[in-house]
């Protein structure tokens, strides 16, 4: 026997007695951006990370080839309606570090036999990414202290601005590409002691740092 490999308790196989397998197997994944609109502008694009992986594949279940078709089909709906997550296997390694979700199962009946009994059948198999959780660590875990309450600007605070989104990043500098200080969270407020123009506008904070001037994001309101 040769064992190709294997998911959700289905286990890919090749031997003079049966043959279980897949093809046209297809990989495809994306990573995530967000765009800043900016007026007479084309578009600031900000990278927020990679996004989830997609498989798709084709299995060939047949009585003829020793595969008990009812019996695949049965694991493969158990594993698509309970949201279970697996590692997939090919030769005696997982493809990724992450597990896999069977989010699509389309059965094609091709062959019944006596007492309508399936005898072969086309599956095909969509698996999205289901990464581990993530898990900080214990210097990550720790909550950021507030930045410095220092006033950068000579002239004082020339208004204020109210967080109107759930979470907003707090930069070190104006510039998409600049660090994240922190996540602020909707309803807090801040003094705003500038503006500056660069890839976008950008309120600047206490403590040098600064925040998207975007009215999506929040509401400037003036002392």
């Amino acid at each position: 026997m040769a064992k190709i490999g294997s998911f959700a308790g289905v286990i890919f196989e090749v031997s003079s007695q049966k043959v279980l397998t897949f093809d046209e197997f297809e990989r495809e994944g994306e990573s995530r951006w967000h765009e800043h609109e900016i007026v007479g502008r084309k578009p600031a694009p900000e990278f927020l990370g990679p996004g989830l992986e997609r498989i798709k594949f084709v299995v060939k279940v047949s009585s003829f080839l020793g595969v008990n078709p009812a019996d695949v089909i049965r694991k493969l709906r158990a594993a698509r309606d309970s949201g279970v997550y697996s590692k997939f296997i090919i030769g005696s390694s997982p493809i990724s570090t992450s597990s896999w979700v069977l989010t699509e199962l389309r059965e094609i009946h091709k062959t019944r036999g006596a007492n309508g009994l399936l005898v072969s059948a086309d599956l095909e198999l969509t698996l999205v990414e289901y990464p581990e959780p993530y898990k900080p660590t214990s210097a990550a875990s720790k909550p950021k202290p507030p930045p410095p309450k220092t006033n950068t600007s000579k002239k004082g605070p020339i208004g204020k601005v109210i967080v109107k989104v759930g979470m907003l990043n707090l930069r070190s500098g104006p510039s998409l590409k600049a660090k994240i200080v922190r996540v602020l969270r909707k309803g807090q407020a801040y003094k705003v002691y500038g503006t500056v123009k660069t890839d976008i506008t950008w309120y600047k904070l206490g403590g040098g740092t600064y925040v998207s001037a975007n009215p999506k994001y929040v509401r400037f309101e003036k002392m």
